[in-house]
């Protein structure tokens, strides 16, 4: 008996501390609930109060609900917004203190989780685990003002959080998901302005403190931002065309980017293309795989300044057309490095990478009715300082680069380049050597654009080197090359069809043309180019053309000789003009 009574007694006891153990967590759950409720409406005044004093009252957050748990340390916010104040703005554009910037934000929920409420009220430091916002819609309209500093005046506002009572801010990671971004640029008449979903947004590590306020290598405080946008789709100001990106992604902490499956696409074809245009213009139609990039500073990106180590472009198709039978546009046509220094964007890229990438040129011949075109597959190399940087140019202002490619499919050709970014002529100069290839290869230009086609014919060697500027081209071609015949063309006037002009075709191969020159390969005929330029011919079309000149003197497919052939064959001339050169060849030996 005694034995069962002392067996109660623990039980009892037990019986007693499990009820007074949950009358505790009973009062002590109650009592987080009753301080939630009552910090609740003090944390969201001055969560208000300090976003108002941080910006100096050019912004203000409302909401429709602030909860608070003190026993998860978890913060939800309904229906979140921050409003920038017009009346405030204009007064700071007055003082020249603006940013350029002005930001929207609303956002469905806000979660703040695992918040040290207690470091907060007592210590003055916000200790937040993860901050999320769900869905956010954030609206950015650009002003080109007086001053500009995106950068500082972010970095002002966000180190004016810690000049009152708050000490500190640490936040280990901030979420941004499904973002809905709208960009307007004010300045620009002519900016529909940009619109993207499906965006993402991380910060890891942001730290905001005396220390941090010192610390040049964080960028906005975070030790690093990744930034990813997904199906991005948007038409140019220009109407003509649609500019694609599958997916982007870039981390300030590493400086390093991806884009994959670029694209600049016509919204017409040739024709239609064509007809919307007052004045001749190229037609891009691009598309890439992947771009990589690396050393972009994000400080100098907030800026619109643009600062890379290289970048690379891979496994791209670049198609470019035009139509020689619009008029030419009576506005200059600018070289790329003259488009690059008149940029209002800063701009310095060490290395340009190209690797696995085609380029086919095609041109419209209003006489022939067809068009030409001319393809450089299995394009690789690498183009060096690039730059409109006055400070870089000082050190070196060279732009330098080196490509290989397969021409027409059948030649290997490869071209240096090297152009001065600082004479005002904007000096370049071209080389390049091209390998092996049957002649007739070359019937894809030269019969839709010269009305010549080549029967048969070996290209055993071909060197080239121009000095050029926005004027004209002056420089040599080599060529060494054998049994060349060719048949000219016209037009069918009835059928619109080319075809073959018998007499001129044979007067051409026995009198115009020179058949070949490979008995002396070890000193292969030589030419002085000297091409000049129209105004608006784009750079592309410039350097083939100089090239090509040579070639066809060279060669001697010069559809005015032929004329002039025919002319003295009418006239009687030619037989005694075949009984000099048969006079000259016996003097000679």
């Amino acid at each position: 008996m005694d034995s069962e009574k002392k067996a109660e007694k623990p039980t009892r006891f037990l019986k007693r501390l499990i009820i007074i153990l949950f009358a505790i967590v009973i009062i002590l759950a109650g009592g987080v609930r009753y301080f939630s409720k009552k910090i609740s409406p003090f944390l969201a005044q001055q969560l208000k109060n300090q976003v108002i004093r941080s910006s100096d009252s050019l912004y203000s957050i409302s909401f429709s609900d602030f909860s608070v748990s003190l026993l998860t340390g978890t913060i939800t916010i309904q229906s979140f917004h921050l409003i920038p104040d017009p009346a405030v703005y204009d007064h700071l554009v007055s003082e020249k203190s603006a940013p350029a910037n002005l930001f929207n934000l609303s956002v469905t929920e806000l979660r703040l989780r695992h918040a040290h409420l207690f470091l907060l009220l007592f210590l003055h430091v916000v200790k937040i685990k993860n901050l999320a916002f769900d869905s956010p819609v954030i609206g950015i309209v650009h002003r080109n003002i007086v001053r500009s500093d995106t950068t500082q005046s972010i970095h002002q506002a966000l180190a004016n959080l810690i000049s009152g009572p708050l000490k500190a801010v640490y936040i280990n990671r901030v979420e941004l998901n499904d973002i809905s971004l709208s960009y307007k640029n004010l300045s620009d008449t002519g900016s529909k302005g940009i619109h993207v979903q499906n965006a993402q947004l991380i910060l890891k590590n942001f730290s905001l403190d005396a220390a941090a306020l010192k610390d040049t290598s964080l960028f906005f405080y975070a030790q690093d931002t990744w930034v990813h946008f997904s199906d991005i789709n948007l038409p140019t100001s220009d109407s003509l065309y649609y500019f694609r990106v599958a997916d982007a992604s870039y981390s300030t902490g590493h400086e390093r980017g991806i884009l994959k499956n670029i694209s600049l696409e016509p919204r017409y074809d040739d024709t239609t293309f064509d007809g919307r245009l007052k004045y001749r213009q190229d037609k891009f139609n691009i598309s890439i795989d992947t771009i990589l990039f690396s050393g972009l500073s994000p400080n100098d990106l907030i800026k619109e300044d643009i600062s890379m180590r290289k970048l690379s472009v891979l496994n791209s198709g670049i198609d470019i057309y035009v139509n020689r039978g619009l008029p030419a546009n009576p506005r200059k046509n600018l070289f790329p490095q003259q488009l690059l220094l008149k940029s209002p964007v800063r701009f310095i890229l060490d290395t340009f990478h190209v690797e696995r990438s085609n380029l086919t040129y095609r041109e419209f011949n209003p006489v022939s009715g067809l068009t030409g075109e001319i393809p450089f597959d299995h394009i690789n190399g690498s183009v060096y300082n690039i730059s409109n940087d006055p400070r870089a140019l000082r050190k070196n202002h060279h732009c330098k680069g080196k490509i290989s490619a397969l021409f027409l499919n059948k030649g290997e050709v490869t071209t240096q380049f090297d152009i001065d970014l600082t004479n005002k002529n904007n000096i370049f100069s071209y080389s390049g050597s091209l390998g092996p290839m049957k002649a007739k290869a070359l019937n894809e230009i030269l019969r839709p654009l010269a009305l010549v086609k080549i029967n048969s014919g070996e290209i055993h060697q071909c060197r080239f080197r121009f000095t050029a500027d926005t004027a004209q081209a002056e420089g040599t071609v080599r060529i060494l090359y054998n049994d060349l015949s060719v048949k000219v063309l016209s037009k069918d006037s009835t059928t619109g069809k080319l075809k073959g002009k018998g007499l001129i075709s044979i007067m051409a191969n026995l009198f115009v043309i020179n058949r070949g020159n490979i008995t002396d390969t070890s000193n292969p005929q030589t030419v002085q180019v000297i091409y000049r330029r129209s105004p608006n011919q784009p750079v592309i079309n410039y350097m083939w053309k100089s090239l090509f000149t040579g070639v066809q003197e060279i060669a001697g497919i010069q559809p005015q000789q032929t004329r002039d052939v025919i002319n003295e064959f009418r006239e009687n001339k030619l037989v005694q003009k075949i009984r000099d050169k048969q006079e000259a060849k016996k003097h000679s030996k």
